[in-house]
């Protein structure tokens, strides 16, 4: 990962964290393949943000939430059988939310879209991908775009409370136009 792509992972990470912190009912998150960047072997100008951030999310926990942090992949930390990648190239289409099921939203924050590399790790993983509804696209300045993972969050946390899919969509970012097939 690049020192960019760090500083974004960064910032979208401390997103979610302070989302799910500010809910009435957060979600129980396990950040996964989360390693002490000084264990790895960079530069020490590569150290700083990534350093920080982890830092920041480790040490600066003000109030209790329920979050845990390790180093080991998903693989590892869950039953397999429980697993759920989410992929706007999954496999299922994810109507509702079980509270027995691993969600992942992973971490992609280079420049150019990467189409189908979550649902490709869900396939070498052998455990099931899902993606929003079908009928649900997500539109700015004419191109379909993804969304961040505080956004994917929140998408999530208004369906667990009861939205549909389109007003939970809908309700994350006003920038978006929301588009179904029956609108």
């Amino acid at each position: 990962m690049t020192l960019r792509e760090a500083r974004k992972a960064a910032v979208d990470l401390l997103q979610l964290y302070s989302f799910n912190r500010r809910c009435s009912e957060p979600f129980n998150l396990t950040l996964c393949s989360l390693v002490d960047p000084r264990q790895e072997s960079t530069t020490p100008n590569q150290l700083t943000l990534p350093l920080i951030v982890y830092e920041s999310l480790i040490n600066n926990r003000s109030a209790p939430m329920p979050c845990e942090y390790t180093p080991q992949s998903v693989s590892d930390v869950f039953p397999l059988e429980q697993v759920v990648y989410l992929s706007p190239e999954g496999e299922e289409e994810l109507e509702t939310l079980d509270e027995d099921t691993v969600y992942v939203i992973g971490v992609f924050v280079d420049k150019e879209c990467q189409p189908g590399i979550s649902a490709e790790r869900a396939r070498q993983l052998g455990v099931r991908s899902a993606r929003f509804p079908v009928r649900v696209r997500l539109f700015w300045d004419g191109n379909e775009k993804p969304l961040h993972l505080e956004q994917c969050l929140r998408v999530l946390h208004h369906v667990r409370n009861g939205r549909s899919w389109r007003e939970a969509i809908s309700r994350v970012n006003t920038n978006f136009v929301v588009e179904t097939d029956d609108s």
